[in-house]
């Protein structure tokens, strides 16, 4: 029997789907609702609090869906940002990219009417024959909805018009937008200005991360197929091969010799983690460890060969930087075991990012499961050891390309007249470190779904492949969410 698909699995989540369910007919939302589970949503955005989707329909290929929402008042804006600024814990969660559930409460207290209480406060249109209010096609967008709040829940506020982050951040004066859009995407980035790092350091005890493939899996609706297959049934396989084989993805080959060699010398150096600044979209522009020797001598490491090293080597004894490596890559062998990292995929449009006309592009980053309360536990041990990150350019004095990291330029980020430079916080610089090292995992595994002959596949090519695909056609909307914050 195919199991019973279940919306609105946040409290955010489900604070969206009851208020839409007292203003519709019931009857009708529940043939969207069916709509929605059956994969029938795709290309869902939302801009501006305009939300667009194409509806897979019965007399036609396709019907548009718009429906767009009153954005907040001055007033319930003000109140919004007040509440907040009120409260440094919340202050404090929404910095790293958090919205509590105990928000939802303390909206209606502070009289923020965040979702419509009555039909006029949103104008809707579907372009299929039923003048029925809501047709099913607009009900089932509802539905997918209330699936991108569970995945994200500032989609919410975006609902409204408002883009809570990017606003909150402006109002405090964190960051300059236009430096944001320079970091890598669709990674969330805060900056903040550099901390010192504690030096006292010890051996951390992590606790025990039960496996999470059935937990994820469990989240996602079930068939029709994403392209050529389900990804319910890709990830699980996918799934089932890292059981097998994480534990020699992640062993350093190496002589004897050389292994004692670097056990010598690797704990003593210092490390520094370098982050590019550039281009955001660009897949090239990845993390890097550099370890610096006694002697002056440089190496350098991609996150995942810093963490297979540190994995080998396995003395608790070294610089301030080895030990964080080695905690970390501690963390990640955690993480990698219990198979708690699930694919974060983004759709756009090639012709908002400049590339050549036409076409729409689907890009996969890989990250750790932070819905999970045990991953964000893992995250919270180690952020206090995170070294400062540096920024470099992509370029010398000279105009020309970096070529190693000896002649890397270490950058200042101008955020605001008289303001100093500012640097991913911890935590970004964890989920940026991890991201590149499941991503560079997944890639290596060369994992391809059970009946799919094609390698080359854009589909295959994007999540098990880390290469950015061009989509030439619809790609069901479902399919393509999972919560990576919230508890579910």
């Amino acid at each position: 029997m195919p199991r019973k698909y279940e919306f609105g699995l946040t409290p955010w989540g489900a604070y969206f789907i009851r208020a839409m369910e007292s203003l519709a007919d019931q009857a009708r939302l529940k043939r969207g609702r069916s709509y929605a589970a059956n994969g029938n949503v795709f290309r869902l955005s939302i801009e501006n609090g305009v939300v667009s989707a194409m509806v897979e329909g019965n007399y036609k290929p396709w019907y548009d869906v718009r429906i767009v929402f009153k954005p907040l008042n001055q007033s319930e804006r003000t109140a919004l940002f007040r509440l907040i600024n009120d409260d440094p814990m919340l202050v404090g969660r929404i910095a790293i990219g958090e919205l509590p559930a105990e928000l939802i409460d303390r909206l209606r207290r502070a009289n923020v009417r965040l979702l419509p209480e009555r039909w006029n406060d949103m104008r809707r249109s579907c372009t299929c024959p039923d003048y029925g209010d809501p047709c099913k096609h607009m009900a089932a967008v509802y539905y997918v909805l209330a699936q991108e709040i569970d995945r994200d829940p500032s989609a919410l506020f975006r609902l409204r018009g408002v883009d809570i982050f990017s606003e909150f951040q402006a109002q405090k004066k964190l960051i300059a937008r236009d430096e944001v859009e320079l970091l890598p995407d669709p990674l969330p980035i805060d900056l903040v200005r550099p901390w010192k790092t504690s030096e006292k350091m010890e051996a951390l005890n992590f606790p025990g991360i039960r496996a999470y493939d059935k937990t994820i899996l469990g989240l996602l609706p079930p068939p029709p197929p994403l392209a050529p297959y389900d990804l319910s049934s890709a990830l699980a396989g996918f799934y089932r091969d890292i059981d097998q084989h994480w534990d020699r993805i992640l062993e350093l080959i190496l002589p004897e010799d050389e292994l004692e060699e670097r056990a010598r010398t690797f704990p003593q150096s210092r490390i520094e983690i370098h982050l590019f600044r550039g281009e955001k979209s660009s897949q090239s522009k990845k993390p890097f460890i550099t370890a610096i020797r006694a002697s002056g001598k440089k190496e350098k490491l991609s996150a995942l060969e810093a963490v297979r090293l540190c994995l080998a080597i396995d003395t608790s004894e070294g610089s301030l930087g080895y030990r964080f490596l080695r905690e970390f890559s501690r963390a990640m062998r955690s993480i990698i075991a219990a198979k708690a990292f699930v694919p974060d995929i983004a759709m756009y449009d090639a012709v908002k990012k400049g590339k050549r006309a036409g076409g729409t592009f689907m890009r996969v980053v890989w990250k750790p499961a932070l819905f999970s309360a045990d991953i964000r536990s893992l995250f919270a041990l180690i952020e206090p050891l995170v070294p400062v990150p540096a920024f470099i350019d992509e370029s010398d004095a000279h105009g020309k390309p970096v070529s190693n990291a000896s002649t890397l330029k270490v950058v200042k980020v101008s955020v605001a007249p008289r303001e100093k430079s500012r640097v991913p916080s911890a935590h970004a610089t964890l989920l940026l470190l991890a991201s590149d090292i499941l991503s560079d995992i997944v890639t290596e595994l060369r994992y391809l779904p059970s009946g799919v002959k094609d390698i080359s596949h854009p589909v295959t090519a994007a999540l098990f492949r880390n290469e950015e695909a061009n989509v030439s056609s619809p790609v069901s909307y479902p399919h393509l969410t999972l919560p990576t914050i919230y508890s579910v």
